[in-house]
């Protein structure tokens, strides 16, 4: 098995609001192919198991039914992540919860670049920090010949994705389906992830998912920028409900109303239950998950 060295989870603290409030639109992208389309039903799936990644163990636990069910809590980090493996379908879970507590926050806040020398890219130091924190105990329990997707939501999307990027590295054919995530990389290592099955939903004005901020430019490093197929999902206004955008998200905001929205709709949109609520009024019903409230 890969070693993967430990970079230490230091940052100055910051809170959350800040770190959004210090957000900027990123620059334009192409992501979904024309004609692109989404199995909602699956994307849903990722959703809520991204969701329970912030429950306590106890409750994945009773979820996991006939499925075998493994809890990871990262000894350096405190990164949180369950595996769930249906060994009838072959298929196993990974899914990472996101920032729930102070040393999460700090990961978030840990903008610095790092080398990778497994990925050959540039990383979010914070974020990979986590991930190679958990790598090591998730990695036993993993089958290289059955089908591996990872999710998450927040910081946990934010693992996934370097995770995912790990995986594939060792011949994993994986899929990574994430909910406002922030960016893990600048734009050479985006170049180099792009090739990733990664899907990245954000939903209204859900601010993490420009965070680092495009102010943060470390010089010759560049500022950071994602990749991956890009779903925005809207309130349905028009009929559908989302977009599979052509280009990266972006929209600015008046100065003066700035911390107002950061502070109530933009965090409001964050949050995982609105991600689950939306996705599931785009699937179609399955007879197998929990029916709405």
């Amino acid at each position: 098995m890969t070693r993967f060295p430990r970079f230490p989870a230091t940052a100055s603290a910051v809170s959350l609001a800040l770190l959004l409030a210090l957000s900027a639109c990123a620059p334009a992208k192409k992501f979904c192919p024309q004609g692109y389309t989404i199995d909602f039903a699956e994307s849903l799936r990722f959703a809520m198991l991204a969701d329970q990644a912030y429950s306590p163990d106890t409750v994945v636990a009773k979820e996991c039914g006939r499925d075998s069910c493994f809890f990871f809590r990262g000894p350096v980090s405190d990164a949180r992540a369950f595996v769930r493996v249906d060994d009838s379908a072959k298929i196993q879970w990974i899914a990472f919860r996101g920032t729930k507590s102070f040393t999460d926050i700090k990961l978030d806040a840990d903008y610095t670049q790092a080398e990778d020398s497994i990925l050959h890219m540039r990383l979010h130091r914070g974020f990979a920090a986590a991930a190679r924190d958990l790598y090591p105990l998730i990695r036993p329990h993993l089958s290289s010949v059955y089908r591996t997707r990872l999710t998450g939501h927040s910081l946990g999307g934010a693992i996934a994705v370097v995770t995912g990027l790990y995986l594939r590295a060792e011949g994993f054919k994986v899929e990574v389906e994430t909910f406002g995530q922030p960016k893990v990389t600048n734009a050479a290592g985006a170049r180099h992830g792009d090739s990733l099955n990664l899907i990245r939903f954000l939903n209204g004005q859900d601010l993490v998912t420009q965070v680092p901020p495009l102010s943060y430019n470390p010089g010759k490093l560049g500022s950071y920028e994602h990749f991956g197929l890009e779903v925005a999902l809207s309130e349905g206004k028009d009929g559908k409900g989302y977009e599979c955008l052509s280009e990266h998200y972006r929209k600015r905001y008046d100065p003066d109303s700035w911390w107002a929205q950061v502070q109530e709709q933009a965090l409001k949109d964050h949050g995982i239950a609105n991600y689950v609520e939306k996705l599931r009024a785009l699937a179609p019903r399955d007879p197998a998950l929990p029916a709405p409230d």
